[in-house]
């Protein structure tokens, strides 16, 4: 099922960032969202994560889709292993354990041990 916004707007401080925008991505489809700083494209892009809440407008299609993204620049704690890099950004509630995170590390190939992560 396609992605389809409708209608959606958020505004900041009576700003407005988002207004009426209506789009839909297709399933299968590759889509790059352009445009200068401040228009809302990271607002968009937390509202489709659900890191943010529109104003108004309705997204349909997301129930059944895992949305994420690959920031531009580095957004690790280097101070930090990778595994509570992963734990800070997960639900408090999940029921994902250190051990469960650690096998999708190993998996990818960052490392064979927690104290290497």
């Amino acid at each position: 099922m396609a992605i389809e916004i409708k209608n959606l707007t958020k505004a900041y401080d009576g700003q407005a960032v988002l207004e009426n925008l209506s789009l839909t991505f297709d399933d299968g489809s590759f889509t790059c969202i352009m445009g200068k700083s401040g228009v809302g494209k990271t607002t968009l892009l937390n509202i489709l994560m659900g890191l943010e809440n529109a104003d108004s407008g309705v997204i349909c299609g997301l129930d059944d889709k895992k949305v994420s993204v690959v920031f531009q620049e580095n957004r690790l704690c280097n101070n930090i292993t990778a595994l509570l890099n992963i734990k800070m950004v997960i639900q408090k509630d999940s029921r994902i354990t250190d051990d469960k995170i650690s096998e999708y590390l190993r998996r990818i190939g960052l490392g064979n041990d927690l104290k290497s992560l």
